[in-house]
């Protein structure tokens, strides 16, 4: 098998795994690796399978260091996007 057979194009290129390289295309796991690598250093960044087969974290809440008034709780929500609070209070 090769490319060609499998009609990989250059835009399907970069979005082939090792896996596929070496079970697919019977490639050994060297010029696949090397392979992957340089599309990587081509394309200016990580291989894109690798982006979407592994998951980021979402960012960590953003943290203010507000000195007035505010609720002592660690709410940050801008008070005209805040819920009324039910703490029996009117007003």
């Amino acid at each position: 098998m090769n490319f060609r057979d499998q009609s990989i194009d250059g835009a399907g290129l970069p979005l082939l795994t090792e896996e596929h390289l070496t079970n697919s295309l019977g490639m050994k796991l060297g010029p696949a690796l090397k392979l992957r690598s340089m599309l990587a250093k081509k394309l200016g960044g990580p291989c894109p399978c690798a982006l979407c087969s592994v998951p980021t974290p979402p960012p960590p809440p953003a943290r203010t260091n507000s000195s007035g008034s505010g609720s002592s709780k660690g709410d940050t929500t801008p008070t005209a996007n805040r819920p009324p609070s039910n703490d029996g209070s009117i007003g």
